[in-house]
């Protein structure tokens, strides 16, 4: 037993190596990619984003004649490119170094610094440790702010399985991981925030569903949103179904439809040539039958 525990302690001691090294590349990836995503200022729905239609039937209107209104909110509904670069490349890793071989506690310890990478590369651009009423905007527009809290929300998902380290560590992950939305959500109106909130959360757990086969290697370690239906509607524009082009129909083949007048004529034709119990006649007498 002993013996089995140096090992265990060697091993250990040797893949934390592996994870200080691989998690600080990936690191520098994110953060190069972040800082340099011009998308967050633009103000025009980026590609991804699905349009979300509220309906109200509760007698509240737009106007005197209207029993309801309808309001449509474009919100992010899949992670920005470079997001899924690092945690695919994060699976890649896991997957190159030994996949399913790797003890549990390794993938852990693994998520575990991942996650702290995440926190730090997004709360040095939000300036979390600033107080709010000193802190500085951040350099994106409302579009690029609801991207952030989507994209910061899928990665903590992801890497949720950290949780399984030390309580304490657990703890801390989850306070930094809260003052972390809330510094995000501060540079929102309030107001917009509570109509996009739901909606925005909704999309990322149907997201997160639909890729938890991709990134099963830190899935795995704890599945959320076990219950949230991952199907997407037929006309969403981030489903793969609609990338795939339209197969032109085959033409008709080249057959005229018969006429209704030759149809009369062949039917009374026939009626004459079997007259008489199907003999014909010449003249009134009657002929062996036509065989």
């Amino acid at each position: 037993k002993k013996v089995k525990e140096a090992f265990n302690r060697v091993s250990y001691a040797a893949y934390s190596v592996w994870v200080e090294i691989a998690a600080s590349k990936l690191r520098s990836s994110l953060q190069s990619e972040l800082l340099g995503d011009p998308t967050l200022k633009i103000t025009a729905p980026h590609r991804g984003w699905e349009e979300t239609v509220i309906s109200a039937g509760d007698g509240e209107a737009t106007d005197g004649d209207a029993d309801g209104f309808e309001m449509k909110l474009s919100l992010p509904a899949v992670p920005s490119p470079y997001v899924i670069a690092y945690i695919f490349s994060a699976c890649r890793e896991i997957h190159r170094i030994g996949s399913h071989t790797l003890e549990v506690g390794i993938l852990r310890q693994f998520a575990d610094q991942m996650a702290l990478d995440v926190l730090d590369v997004y709360g040095a651009l939000v300036d979390v440790f600033t107080p709010e009423d000193l802190r500085p905007p951040i350099p994106a527009s409302e579009k690029g702010v609801l991207q952030l809290l989507f994209d910061v929300r899928f990665l903590l998902d992801v890497l949720c399985g950290a949780s399984g380290t030390a309580i304490s560590r657990t703890d801390e992950l989850k306070v930094r991981a809260t003052e972390l939305e809330d510094a995000l959500q501060s540079n929102l109106d309030p107001i917009d925030w509570a109509t996009y909130e739901p909606y925005l959360w909704s999309n990322e757990q149907r997201y997160y569903q639909r890729c938890a086969v991709l990134f099963g290697a830190l899935v795995q370690l704890r599945r959320l949103h076990v219950g949230t239906p991952g199907k997407l509607a037929a006309s969403s524009e981030t489903n793969t179904l609609n990338v795939v082009p339209t197969v032109p129909r085959f033409g008709y083949l080249p057959i005229t439809t018969p006429s209704t007048t030759s149809k009369a004529d062949t039917a009374g034709a026939n009626k004459n040539k079997f007259a008489n119990g199907g003999f014909k006649t010449n003249g009134g007498v009657a002929q062996d039958p036509v065989l």
